[in-house]
């Protein structure tokens, strides 16, 4: 049985977890990168919320955020019947199993809420492009008339 560490918990899995756990240490830095990444671009969008390269560059951080979000999910998904049976059979003691537990629904949660945050910046996006052609349309049409 191997024991691995996963952000704080030491779980006890009775398979080759060495990719797994390697995977997560990386998909755990890729997310905190990307998240910093993330506050940047909102703060320069609250500066100009109508910026359409900042919102493009905010839908590409968001949609690589969803698909390491979704990596890390499907980790932890993987691990968590070991995770239970350890538990069970008293390897890991109820403060491990809580910690993974709470991993897990806190993982799930920002998944949900990052796809949530791309559907809106999606939205947000759309109503740029459409409000700027409106913008030129009218520009073109009173050059046009003058």
């Amino acid at each position: 049985m191997a024991n691995k560490k996963i952000n704080g918990i030491t779980i006890a899995i009775n398979a080759d977890t060495n990719g797994v756990t390697s995977g997560l240490k990386e998909l755990t830095t890729q997310s905190v990168s990307l998240t910093k990444q993330l506050k940047s671009v909102d703060s320069l969008l609250k500066l100009d919320p109508t910026n359409t390269e900042l919102l493009d560059t905010k839908q590409k951080l968001l949609a690589d955020s969803v698909d390491t979000t979704r990596k890390r999910l499907e980790a932890l998904k993987g691990a968590q019947e070991d995770v239970k049976r350890s538990y069970e059979s008293g390897s890991i003691g109820t403060d491990e199993y809580i910690a993974f537990q709470k991993e897990l629904v806190e993982t799930e949660k920002r998944m949900n809420d990052l796809e949530g945050t791309t559907d809106d910046t999606g939205e947000e996006m759309k109503k740029t492009e459409k409000e700027a052609s409106e913008f030129g349309n009218t520009l073109k049409n009173g050059l046009a008339a003058g």
